[in-house]
């Protein structure tokens, strides 16, 4: 009897790692909605802040302008690692402004994007947030808080994009 007391626990926890690995494995947009592809987007907008201030600062990119297809790459080429806290209910959080801190929310904007129940969409369908450390997306009133791998570089170079700057 102990002994199967045993194997079923080993089982459950090889369950819950096997879990935990598919679930935060990293994919790009197009893999967790393949119904979206980045590269059709008709305008980029959104906000920034930089440092303490409160004042966010809006910003749109049209094609051909600098930036756009190197934003569009950038964020169609990263692999986004699902949290495991998204499993859990969301909560407030508070947050410290810092003198190098960055926050920006990109909005790809579509024409035409047909969804998976088989209705069109247009506008924003896709929304990427930086916002104090915690990179969201959103697509379609889905939200997902993610990682991508050097995450802090990646916001950067997406911050030097937005504001024109040159791309590292």
């Amino acid at each position: 009897m102990k002994k199967i007391k045993y194997i079923i626990i080993a089982i459950v926890i090889t369950c819950i790692a096997a879990f935990c690995l598919i679930y935060t494995r990293p994919r790009t947009v197009e893999q967790r909605y393949p119904y979206l592809d980045v590269a059709q987007s008709i305008r980029i907008e959104g906000n920034y802040t930089v440092g303490t201030s409160t004042e966010f600062i809006p910003f749109a990119i049209a094609p051909g302008e600098a930036h756009f297809e190197d934003l569009i790459e950038r964020v169609r080429s990263a692999g986004f690692k699902t949290r495991l806290s998204n499993i859990l209910p969301k909560t407030t959080s508070y947050h410290r402004a810092s003198e190098d801190g960055i926050n920006w929310d990109i909005e790809f904007v579509f024409d035409k994007v047909a969804l998976p129940d088989g209705s069109i969409s247009s506008g924003a369908v896709l929304s990427v947030q930086y916002f104090y450390d915690v990179l969201t997306l959103t697509v379609n009133g889905e939200i997902v808080s993610c990682t991508v791998e050097n995450e802090a570089a990646w916001a950067q170079e997406i911050m030097d994009m937005i504001r024109g700057g040159q791309v590292r």
